[in-house]
């Protein structure tokens, strides 16, 4: 669980995303001024991912970019958003704490 604050400083983090995104969890934290760009290729299956982390508690996300780009064919379903699922997965976490804010970020996604 990441306390604390993570300043990208307008840096880009490139990787293939998992459900426990980058940081595992955090709370009472700040994540900001990033650029986080998923690179993961998937075929044939329902695609449920954390692009940042899995829990998101008491926390501030700020001038963050997630891009998720790559190949996605014969998905039953790709959950490219914020908002949480029946299943209680999102794209940028899995779960959310009321207390969280997201200030000034862009999703975006370009499955092909």
């Amino acid at each position: 669980m990441f306390k604390g604050t993570f300043d990208g400083f307008g840096h880009k983090i490139t990787y293939k995303s998992s459900q426990y995104g980058i940081f595992g969890g955090i709370q009472d934290a700040t994540i900001k001024n990033l650029k986080i760009i998923d690179t993961a290729s998937t075929c044939g299956i329902t695609l449920y991912k954390s692009l940042l982390c899995l829990d998101i508690m008491s926390s501030q996300v700020e001038n963050v970019i997630f891009e998720a780009t790559g190949v996605a064919s014969g998905l039953g379903s790709v959950n490219t958003s914020l908002s949480i699922t029946a299943q209680g997965y999102g794209w940028v976490s899995c779960r959310i704490t009321q207390d969280s804010s997201f200030v000034n970020c862009v999703l975006s996604s370009d499955f092909r």
